[in-house]
């Protein structure tokens, strides 16, 4: 009896544990007043290693002038390797009335690298630029189901060890 309360104290803790780490690896932002050339760039180092990094953009804008086109990329500069790049002309705006008032959009399953240096920017031009752009990079955290099995594998191998002991 005692040996199941420890196990369902631990199946709860890792559930707890797992469902308050978010792993943020960068984030930023920047809001652009009446500007005709949107320029933007920012640098990070990475502290994770990833292989399913997602990466969210978003660009809202305040104005109605033209909006021609944007470019967005994010280069390793330690290996100095393209990591995302993307062209928008059409693809990912979001329009209203015709109009395009600016773009959400996510790259999924980027493999960013621990330690090293990245450099990001979007590069846009049209008229009277006035918005927000910004964009954060995340890891996904394993849901709980996943700590409460490796917990109970965990328990698993204790009982078993202790078995074999005595």
């Amino acid at each position: 009896m005692r040996f199941s309360r420890s196990l369902i104290a631990l199946a709860v803790g890792t559930l707890l544990a797992g469902a308050a780490n978010a792993n943020v690896i960068a984030s930023g932002d920047k809001t652009f007043n009446d500007d005709s050339l949107l320029l933007f760039g920012d640098s990070f180092t990475s502290s994770v290693t990833a292989n399913n990094a997602i990466l969210n953009l978003s660009f809202t804008r305040t104005t109605d002038g033209p909006l021609s086109s944007l470019t967005f990329g994010l280069i390793d500069e330690t290996t100095k390797k393209v990591v995302a790049l993307k062209n928008f002309s059409s693809e990912g705006f979001i329009y209203e009335g015709g109009k395009k008032v600016g773009f959400d959009y996510s790259f999924a399953d980027l493999s960013i690298t621990g330690g090293h240096n990245y450099a990001l920017g979007l590069l846009g031009w049209g008229k009277d630029y006035s918005g927000t752009f910004s964009y954060s990079l995340t890891t996904p955290v394993p849901e709980p189901e996943t700590y409460a099995l490796m917990g109970l594998g965990l328990a698993a191998l204790i009982a078993r060890r202790r078995k074999q002991s005595k």
